[in-house]
C-alpha cells in the first residue's frame, strides 16, 4: 500500500461517525463543519504520485481545496487526534491549545480550531 492510499483510509476514519445498534451516532460526534466531505473523498483516490515528485504535492492540493478552509483543516487535525491520540487531544484542550466554538443545538460540535498563539 502507497502512502497516498494510507493517508485517504486515515483520512476516511476521520470523517466516519461511528453508530450503535441503535442507529445513534457514537462520541466523539462528527463536527458539523464535516459532514459531507466523506463523499467527497473519492476525489483523492484518481491522482498517483508521478516520478517527477510534483503527485504528493498535488494530492496535498486537492485535500487543501476539498476541505476549503482553515477552520476545516483545523478541525480534521483535532478529529483525528480525538480519535487516535485522544489523551493528547484531552492535554491540548485542557491547555486551551484546541479550541471550540459553540456547537449546534444537538449537542454536535460545529468546529475545532487550533489556538496557534498558544504554542508558545
Amino acid at each position: 500500500m502507497d502512502i497516498l492510499r494510507t493517508l485517504e483510509h486515515l483520512l476516511g476514519d476521520v470523517l466516519d461517525e461511528k453508530r450503535d445498534a441503535n442507529g445513534e451516532p457514537l462520541p466523539p460526534l462528527l463536527p458539523t463543519v464535516l459532514l459531507g466531505i466523506r463523499a467527497r473523498l473519492e476525489e483523492l483516490t484518481s491522482l498517483q504520485l508521478e516520478p517527477t515528485g510534483n503527485g504528493l504535492e498535488s494530492w496535498l492540493e486537492k485535500v487543501r481545496s476539498l476541505t476549503g478552509t482553515p477552520e476545516t483543516r483545523e478541525t480534521m487535525a483535532v478529529r483525528l487526534l480525538q480519535l487516535k491520540l485522544p489523551r493528547v487531544a484531552e492535554t491540548l484542550a485542557l491547555a486551551g491549545a484546541i479550541t471550540m466554538p459553540q456547537g449546534a443545538p444537538n449537542g454536535r460540535p460545529h468546529s475545532f480550531r487550533i489556538n496557534w498563539a498558544h504554542r508558545n
